[in-house]
């Protein structure tokens, strides 16, 4: 049984958790899961979430709370997921324009001008060029699997475990996808000169930011803490509000990402472009086979054999996430990339 439940703002990670084990517990089956849920007395957010899991042509009059109940608890995961993704962040902090997927959209390509007019003289007219586009809709997956004796003896204090795994999950696989769509051959890499300033200097050029610019810092690991702990030549931290995993730089959030290659950075300047967030649904089954690799070779178009593993067999559960979203860069310009990095790193043979 799938469980659909709508993104939305502000974030307590633990009911999605709760969520996610009960169903867990009850191997997939809402309405089994809400009973769990009501015995264990749980929030009673994600009692009527489970009561809403149905589908579709079964919801009644009755069932609508439990559909607000399903979004008031995605809504408490989704700033979690915002902390470890720069899609999520820029969706529900950082000025992304938020537009419906999967509908043609337009923006302008070149503004209105004013004129000064003296007086008796012609007023020139201008024009203003419109573009248009379709944002694509993708989806994303993160699969967790656990043994049914963990899910059932993990209580309360498991569930930090299930939030961290499914937000490590969905949030590396987002931002790879966030990446691969805004990222393209118009994007001109930039290469560091190790000096910092002089290298944060060359993104800001290369973006070009106006004052309706949010601009936001994304690095990978590496980056952010050679950034958090270079210095100047006073012995001053050059950048004092950042931390190894992100802060501050320049007076700009800066957050630091796993989907990145070590040694880079970019600068993104979220009014530059378009998308949403949408659905995360949420699948729990015993009764399923995994290949349970991290590069799985499986694939249903050109089947190739794999070793699979029975979760009936093993006593496992496999849960398993699904979030989908879309984006569209519509000013070239939006993001920069450099690659490199090694602020305050000693030079080879030194």
């Amino acid at each position: 049984m799938r469980a659909a439940i709508a993104t939305a703002t502000r974030g307590e990670p633990g009911l999605m958790a709760s969520y996610v084990r009960h169903l867990a517990l009850a191997n997939g089956r809402p309405s089994q899961a809400a009973s769990i849920a009501e015995d264990a007395r749980c929030s009673d957010r994600v009692v009527g979430a489970l009561k809403a899991a149905v589908p579709a042509h079964r919801i009644t009059d009755s069932d609508l709370a439990g559909l607000r109940d399903a979004n008031y608890v995605s809504a408490q995961f989704v700033p979690f997921l915002a902390r470890a993704s720069v899609f999520y962040y820029l969706i529900e902090q950082g000025g992304m324009i938020r537009v419906p997927l999967e509908q043609r959209i337009g923006w302008t390509t070149a503004t209105a001008t004013a004129y000064v007019a003296r007086e008796g003289a012609a007023v020139p007219v201008s024009r203003v060029a419109v573009d248009g586009t379709g944002i694509e809709r993708q989806k994303v997956n993160g699969l967790l699997v656990l043994t049914e004796d963990m899910v059932r003896n993990m209580g309360v204090r498991g569930e930090t475990l299930i939030s961290r795994e499914l937000r490590r999950a969905l949030a590396n696989t987002v931002d790879e996808a966030f990446l691969d769509a805004v990222v393209d051959s118009s994007t001109a890499p930039l290469d560091s000169t190790g000096n910092p300033a002089q290298d944060l200097a060359a993104l800001l050029a290369a973006v070009e930011p106006t004052i309706e610019s949010r601009l936001v810092w994304a690095m990978s690991p590496d980056v952010a803490i050679m950034a958090s702990t270079v210095t100047t030549a006073a012995g001053g931290f050059l950048f004092p509000d950042m931390g190894p995993s992100g802060g501050e730089m320049l007076q700009t959030p800066a957050m630091a990402i796993d989907a990145l290659p070590e040694g880079t950075i970019m600068l993104i300047d979220a009014s530059g472009l378009a998308g949403d967030a949408e659905l995360i649904t949420v699948d729990a089954s015993n009764e399923t086979t995994i290949e349970m690799l991290d590069d799985p070779i499986g694939d249903a178009t050109t089947p190739t054999a794999a070793q699979m593993v029975s979760m009936f067999q093993t006593n496992s559960v496999a849960m398993m996430s699904t979030a989908w979203f879309g984006v569209h860069r519509f000013r070239d310009e939006a993001i920069a990339t450099m690659s490199g990095v090694e602020w305050g790193l000693p030079a080879s043979g030194e």
